[in-house]
């Protein structure tokens, strides 16, 4: 009996695994992405200025749906939001210690979350009512709430709540003094370390620039990930042949340090899309938050043609990223990345460079078919192995990658 059990175990979990392994992104429509504004750390005023409590949003369940983290006072809340495709609506369930039980439904619209409960009857019974609750983004990024209670036609009988979220004050990047780039004399390089308070983590970057247009705010933006250093630091300027070539350009160069010392080792063992997985979900956050940044500090970007570059892991989590979180970026390049397999999508564009001495891993590669099904370029090099992707390689080599990369940015 013993041993039928351990079978049946076993071939649960090998079930399990390779199941996963070959699940596609469930949630990764556009609809599921509505209410990201929300996320984050936030302190919420009322409409007199007074703060009255504080609020953390986070992603759970693959981006499935998004938790509420209510704090004040006197009061403490959770709620759990979910985009539903069966009725193409949104839902909130909210519980407090104070005992409110919510249950909202409802739909995203011109910029505004709007989620009604069903109608409820007054302790009376003389009249029904619903709760109406809005989120709106604000374009000086602050979010307001809004609960009304409303009748029967819409009109209010009374606002329970209106608040206005702030995003926490940034933790203190501490930026380096600005240098200009070894290879690239008119490029600056500044280095910063950005602070994503949700997940309490560092994130290291470079902004490279070409001092010419450092100024000019419709710059299209390309954001390199790098590969895999154990942990070393300071891989994110092990590319200054490609960063600094890329500025000198005219585009808006961010380079991305996404291990820190703290961080546990890459695994070197075992079925790596299963156990690198959560090292490339946490780059694509890395990712995600630094977009946002830039969107918050750098208005006039063109965040709306974003490339991601990634070389051997730092591809695996830029192969991950459009899948993760779509309609973000424009266009992908991999750098010889082994692990994660490549979108088969035609937005966003995909491109990689292939080096003459490592193989992808099987299902990595599209076929044939899928190249031409979806314009995916595949380009592979017999002069550049996988190691001599960042700056180790010799002066044809990065001449050969800057070659290909500028071609396909310009495509």
């Amino acid at each position: 009996m013993k041993s039928h059990l351990i079978i049946v175990l076993s071939i649960f979990v090998f079930s399990s695994n390779t199941a996963q392994n070959n699940q596609k992104c469930t949630c990764c429509q556009k609809e599921y992405r509505q209410f990201d504004f929300w996320l984050g750390e936030w302190e919420v005023f009322n409409q007199k200025g007074i703060k009255i409590g504080e609020n953390r949003i986070v992603q759970i369940q693959d981006s499935c749906g998004i938790q509420e983290n209510w704090t004040s006072a006197a009061q403490t809340g959770t709620s759990y939001n979910y985009y539903k495709p069966s009725d193409s609506s949104w839902h909130q369930i909210y519980l407090d210690n104070q005992g409110t039980i919510l249950e909202l439904q409802g739909h995203y619209q011109n910029g505004t979350m709007v989620l009604k409960s069903k109608p409820v009857q007054s302790k009376l019974g003389k009249y029904s009512y619903q709760n109406r609750i809005s989120w709106t983004q604000n374009t000086d990024g602050t979010v307001r709430q809004k609960w009304d209670i409303i009748s029967s036609n819409d009109s209010i009988l009374q606002v329970a709540f209106d608040g206005i979220y702030k995003r926490f004050p940034k933790k203190q990047s501490t930026v380096n003094n600005p240098f200009f780039s070894k290879t690239e004399p008119n490029v600056l390089i500044d280095t910063m370390n950005l602070y994503d308070h949700v997940r309490q983590r560092k994130i290291p970057i470079a902004i490279y620039q070409n001092k010419a247009t450092q100024n000019n705010n419709i710059q299209k933006v390309i954001i390199l990930s790098h590969g895999y250093g154990q942990n070393k630091g300071g891989d994110y300027l092990q590319y200054d042949y490609l960063t600094s070539f890329l500025a000198s350009k005219g585009y808006f160069v961010v380079s991305v340090q996404h291990e820190l010392k703290s961080d546990s080792l890459l695994p070197l063992n075992g079925k790596p899309q299963i156990l690198r997985r959560p090292f490339w979900d946490r780059g694509a956050d890395n990712i995600l938050f630094v977009i946002n940044e830039l969107k918050r500090n750098y208005p006039g970007l063109k965040i709306d043609q974003i490339t991601l570059i990634g070389h051997s892991n730092g591809g695996d989590m830029t192969a991950l990223f459009p899948q993760k979180y779509p309609n973000i970026v424009d266009k992908i390049i991999t750098l010889d990345n082994r692990r994660m397999a490549l979108p088969r999508t035609k937005h966003p564009k995909i491109f990689s460079l292939r080096s003459s001495d490592q193989p992808a891993d099987e299902g990595v590669l599209p076929t044939e078919k899928e190249i031409k099904k979806f314009g995916i370029t595949i380009i592979k090099s017999h002069n550049i192995t996988h190691n001599e992707m960042d700056d180790s390689g010799n002066n044809a080599q990065r001449k050969e990658i800057q070659k290909y990369v500028l071609m396909f940015l310009k495509d």
